[in-house]
């Protein structure tokens, strides 16, 4: 038995006793003829934070594992000024294993604003517990593309940068001729992420040591919604 198949074995006594005894109470009150239906309320609502909390810590679980096994992307197609960069079907093909492996899948949200898209790339568990990373993008409009080229290749970087951020997969500098990302998190951003790491009891030094930066405001703005997930799992005790 793997060490995958082992882990899930070991949690999975204890996630089924504890779900197992809500829905006993459950089921007593709900077959009781003088039941109490906000007692029964009450009930379902535990139900569910428990499903809720155990879903939970397991997709933080089964992500720190997968985080050790995924690996670098190789950058295998060529941009504006011949700049190297790893496209979305590479990602896709070399992440694809690992992700079925601990029992995630990725889908992608578009939404057209003005001049811009807000691509979401959302990672699904299989006990049902997401996460999600957003970028908007201005259309791409370099090379004389028309207004649907535009978009497209919008949606086409915005997935691979979304996709990147949020599983924080390494392709080396891909900068394929694009207007490049401001340089670290502006002030809203680092406020955004300090009071994550308030609300986890950590401070500064918790993120410059897992990023290896030298201050909070040098972190890469395409990782900050996957750091605040992250203090967000830790802050409910799902991620330790």
């Amino acid at each position: 038995m793997n060490d995958l198949a082992e882990r899930q074995e070991a949690q999975a006594p204890a996630v089924a006793g504890e779900t197992g005894a809500v829905l006993a109470m459950i089921e007593r009150v709900a077959t009781n003829p003088e039941a109490d239906m906000d007692k029964l309320e009450r009930l379902l609502d535990m139900q569910e934070r428990v499903m809720n909390r155990n879903a939970m810590q397991a997709f933080s679980a089964d992500m720190a594992a997968m985080q050790a096994e995924l690996p670098t992307v190789a950058e295998t197609a060529e941009g504006h000024n011949k700049a190297k960069y790893a496209p979305l079907e590479k990602i896709n093909e070399t992440i694809r294993p690992v992700l079925q492996k601990y029992g995630f899948a990725v889908t992608f949200r578009t939404e057209q604003q003005q001049g811009a898209v807000a691509i979401t790339a959302v990672l699904s568990h299989r006990q049902g517990h997401t996460q999600e990373s957003t970028l908007v993008l201005p259309n791409d409009t370099s090379g004389n593309k028309n207004t649907v080229q535009a978009i497209g290749s919008t949606v086409s970087y915005g997935k691979r940068y979304a996709l990147c951020a949020l599983l924080n997969i390494s392709t080396g500098d891909d900068s394929d001729g694009k207007p490049p990302q401001a340089a670290g998190l502006n002030k809203e951003q680092a406020k955004r992420l300090r009071d994550a790491l308030k609300v986890a009891g950590l401070d500064d030094t918790y993120i410059c040591n897992a990023t290896h930066i030298t201050k909070l405001e040098d972190l890469d703005p395409l990782r900050l919604d996957a750091a605040i997930n992250h203090l967000k799992a830790k802050a409910q005790g799902g991620d330790k």
